[in-house]
Parts: structure tokens; C-alpha cells; sequence
């Protein structure tokens, strides 16, 4: 019985929850993106707050949007909470969803596109402060600043590097449990499963039967009927059959040798020309007849 996409679709097993994980799968992805993006600002603050350009450029920062945020970022309690929160966050998409590949490659991307945005970020603030002077907080730093970002990037390109390696193992084993396992067998969706053909046990009495009927001459279409009586516009000629020289000897009756010898009277004996009977000799050739 042929079953219709609909009624096969509806026939497969849907797997419970699955909106839901999906939806909680979006908002993980989401805050651990936050939180990797200020991961990667604490990085890179970190690094200038290593170096004397780098901590007056965070004194000038500190005016304007706070020293007590700036020192958060810059200090190792931001980084250490940050990270921990992308932690914590992974943990829970884990615990929630039971996807343990599709969260390895979201943590993996999700980091990977926060490095790259601060990165991007930095390159894009320096070239409109240096090239174009901007006025911007590092417009007094113009001359020191790609020095400075020369010897800070180098965290969250790190970062960044080791990010895309953890979204690669994750998408390789989220294909690898897309491959169908060893014995089964793919089929279309919607599509019922190919099965082998059941042979069927064929009778005794048809077998003998089968066995027995005379077989019959195939049958001629009438294509074939029409093509054999059809005669050819110009007919080959025919050949004669040559005479049988043994049928030819019977077929003659025998002569009598007094008509042998009427029949030979006249008949030149050098060139066999036949002359008449009273002539003595032969008109063709001159020998003597009798």
C-alpha cells in the first residue's frame, strides 16, 4: 500500500522538544558571544595596561566612560569573570539541549567572531583617528597608537586562531553524525523503504502444464505481414537451372540404325559439313564422299 509524503512524514518519529532546544540553543550562542566579546576587550586592555602608551591611553578612557569600568576591564578580575562566564555559559547550552557537537561549534564560532569584531573594530577606529583625524579619544595618540595596537593584537589573534579550531572540531563532528551508520540504508523522506522481491511457489500442475503445451510458432505483426508480400519495384532476374544432361539422354527415344544411316548420308567425314546425298564429294572442304 502506497503511502502519500504527507501521511509518511507524519509517520516519522519527531523528537520531542525540539523547538525548545533549538530556542535555548539561539540564546546560548548569544550570551557567550557577549561575553567572548568582553573576553577579548579585557585581552586587549590587559596588554596596554602593560605598557606605558597603553596606560595613559586607559587614563583618557577612564575620564570619559569611568575608572572604575576601565579598571575592570583592564584588570585580571575582568578577565577571570569573563571567561568564566563563557564557561558557565557552554555548560548550561550542554546540560539543557543534550547537543554536545552543535554547542562545541557554536562556542567555537561565537569566539572566533568576537576576536575578529574587536580586532576589525580597532583596525577601523585607528585607520579614521591616524589617516583622517577623527577627533576621537585617541586623536592625542596618533602617532603612538598602531605601535600600541601592533604589540596588543597579538592575544586576540591568538584568541581568534584558537577559537576557529574549536568551531572546525565542532562542525566535523556535527557531518560526522550526519553519516548513516554501518547497515543502514538511506531513503528519500517521505519515500517507503525498498524491500526484496518475496518469490512466489509456482505450481506443480502449471509447471507440467507449462511443460507440456507444444510450443507455438511466434506470432507475425502486420508490419512483418507487409514487408513479406510487398514485391520489389524491379524484380531481380531469376537464373534458369541448367538442363540435367541424364534426364535430356532419357527423354530421347532411341533411333534405329537404318535412320542412323539416312541421317548420316551426304555428311562430310573431314569437316562434317552435310552435303546432299548424291554428291561424292564434300562442297566445303573437297574430300571424297564415297
Amino acid at each position: 500500500m502506497n503511502k502519500t509524503p504527507e501521511a509518511a512524514a507524519a509517520a516519522i518519529p519527531k523528537k520531542k522538544g525540539g523547538a525548545g532546544k533549538t530556542f535555548l540553543s539561539v540564546v546560548f550562542f548569544i550570551l557567550i558571544l557577549a561575553c567572548a566579546y568582553i573576553l577579548a576587550k579585557c585581552m586587549s586592555a590587559g596588554a596596554m595596561n602593560n605598557l606605558s602608551s597603553g596606560r595613559e591611553l586607559l587614563e583618557a578612557c577612564s575620564v570619559s566612560y569611568g575608572k572604575g569600568l576601565v579598571n575592570f576591564i583592564s584588570g585580571a578580575l575582568g578577565f577571570w569573570c569573563s571567561l568564566s562566564a563563557v564557561i558557565l555559559w557552554f555548560g548550561l547550552w550542554i546540560a539543557s539541549t543534550r547537543r554536545i557537537a552543535s554547542a562545541i561549534r557554536g562556542l567555537g564560532v561565537a569566539c572566533s567572531v568576537a576576536a575578529l569584531v574587536q580586532l576589525i573594530g580597532q583596525l577601523i577606529f585607528m585607520l579614521l583617528t591616524c589617516v583622517f583625524s577623527m577627533e576621537s579619544i585617541l586623536l592625542p595618540f596618533k602617532e603612538d597608537y598602531p605601535g600600541l595596537f601592533a604589540d596588543t593584537c597579538g592575544n586576540n589573534v591568538i584568541f581568534a586562531l584558537c577559537s576557529m579550531m574549536i568551531a572546525a572540531f565542532g562542525i566535523f563532528i556535527c557531518k560526522l553524525k550526519k553519516l548513516p551508520k554501518k547497515g543502514e540504508r538511506t531513503t528519500a523522506p517521505g519515500a517507503e523503504p525498498a524491500s526484496a522481491p518475496v518469490p512466489q511457489p509456482v505450481p506443480a500442475a502449471a509447471v507440467s502444464a507449462s511443460e507440456a503445451a507444444p510450443a507455438q510458432p511466434p506470432k507475425m505483426s502486420s508490419i512483418d505481414i507487409d514487408v513479406t508480400h510487398t514485391q520489389p519495384a524491379h524484380p531481380l532476374p531469376q537464373e534458369e537451372p541448367m538442363p540435367d544432361p541424364d534426364a535430356a539422354a532419357e527423354d530421347i527415344p532411341a533411333a534405329q540404325p537404318e535412320e542412323l544411316l539416312e541421317s548420316l548420308a551426304g555428311v562430310c567425314h573431314m569437316c562434317n559439313a552435310r552435303n546432299h546425298p548424291d554428291m561424292n564429294f564434300c562442297g566445303h572442304c573437297g574430300a571424297k564422299l564415297k
